[in-house]
């Protein structure tokens, strides 16, 4: 069994230039998503709406079951924060999934820019930043994942017997395992364009050096080029930088794709974190029992989506402005003479290319969350900080 199970791992982390970095979670993400799988698969269309019936009536049940204790009366307030946490992790699932759904389109399109990995593609170095992200995003992928099947299957076992108020007791881990999978699409995303920003600014790193070598071993010695070796030197260092401008631009541009698809959705994951955390630790740290560990590791998950979420995005932030320390180089080039129009047009076009790229790098690259405060970890520290005072003060009632 073992051994069965580590020959499927070592296919499934298998990796290429052709290999999709979505592909483990697109496979189970599509039967929850709101939006139906391809008309080709219609094996995939009738699970997928089978799913869709049992996933809604769950909720209507868990919706009549919230109120239905709010006008009878709290009797068993761990029942009641079951009903109370499944009542509001469908809320804000439905709501995030909305919101994926509506950006749909631009969802493909940002996968698409992921996956065709068009910078670097036979550079050993990038290839293997790429695997490394590919093993990451699966290793991410079966953490989580795990995290949230003990947690149903804890709270399969100790709520299954309790009858609620449509006495329906079936496929309860598909309903609460549908909210994990919104966060292994975000996860997955951020990590991969991680990537790809850290590969732009390794072509940055190396673009001068690749130029000038080929000229001279010093880099002083580029001013006794002969004017031909300076025409082909100011050619070819003009044209690996638009190159590389060009895929910080498309970097730039699918970025403000993730930037309208994430706005909101960031904004409900923090104030899902701030509530579902205090609620859940505090009632955890009250009585520390079996039965309300589901409740804190629910906890757990809302906190640990939020941190990866911020500390990528600090992350991408970071790799960004490590491009402007490689830009200073262009100043000095200006003190090496040109003696050709030819040197000139292109000595012209590399600083022109240059200021362009500066103004691509100090421009608003942070994702802000509903557009009020910006997404990374500071703005995570004090979330967390706000959720102490919380727990001190109710504790201390």
């Amino acid at each position: 069994m073992l051994q069965k199970l580590a020959e499927a791992y070592k296919k499934l982390a298998e990796f290429s230039n052709e290999s999709n970095y979505f592909y483990l979670v697109d496979k189970i993400h599509f039967l929850f998503a709101y939006v139906p799988p391809p008309r080709q698969r219609r094996k995939s269309r009738a699970l997928w709406m089978i799913l869709k019936v049992i996933t809604t009536f769950q909720s209507m049940c868990n919706l009549l079951q919230f109120f239905r204790y709010l006008w009878f009366g709290l009797k068993d307030i761990d029942e009641f924060m079951v009903i109370c946490n499944q009542t509001f992790i469908n809320s804000a699932t439905t709501i995030r999934v909305l919101f994926l759904a509506h950006h749909h389109d631009s969802m493909i399109q940002l996968k698409r820019y992921i996956n065709s990995k068009s910078l670097l593609q036979d550079d050993p170095a990038a290839f293997e930043l790429r695997k490394a992200t590919f093993h990451r995003n699966i290793k991410y992928y079966l953490i989580f994942q795990l995290i949230a099947t003990v947690k149903c299957t804890i709270w399969t076992y100790t709520d299954l017997s309790k009858p609620t108020c449509c006495k329906f007791h079936g496929c309860w881990t598909i309903c609460r395992k549908k909210w994990p999978f919104h966060f292994t699409q975000m996860c997955t995303v951020l990590n991969s364009l991680r990537t790809e920003l850290r590969i732009v600014v390794v072509s940055f790193e190396s673009l001068f050096y690749n130029v000038s070598s080929k000229y001279a071993i010093e880099l002083v010695d580029l001013s006794e080029l002969s004017q031909s070796e300076a025409d082909s030197f100011w050619s070819e260092l003009d044209e690996a930088l638009k190159i590389c401008l060009y895929h910080h631009s498309e970097f730039i541009r699918n970025f403000q794709k993730l930037k309208s698809i994430f706005s909101i959705n960031i904004l409900i994951l923090f104030a899902s974190t701030a509530f579902i955390t205090t609620v859940n630790t505090l009632l955890f740290i009250t009585d520390l029992s079996i039965v309300r560990l589901p409740l804190q590791l629910v906890a757990i998950q809302f906190a640990f989506e939020a941190y990866m979420c911020c500390s990528m995005l600090s992350c991408i932030h970071a790799e960004n402005e490590r491009i402007s320390k490689h830009l200073y180089v262009i100043d000095w080039l200006g003190t090496i003479k040109r003696t050709s129009a030819r040197q000139r047009r292109h000595a012209k076009s590399v600083r022109q290319n240059g200021q362009l790229l500066q103004r691509q790098v100090h421009g608003d690259l942070k994702i802000r969350a509903g557009g009020m405060f910006p997404v990374d970890l500071q703005t995570y520290s004090q979330l967390m900080r706000f959720v102490y005072s919380l727990l001190t003060f109710f504790r201390g009632r």
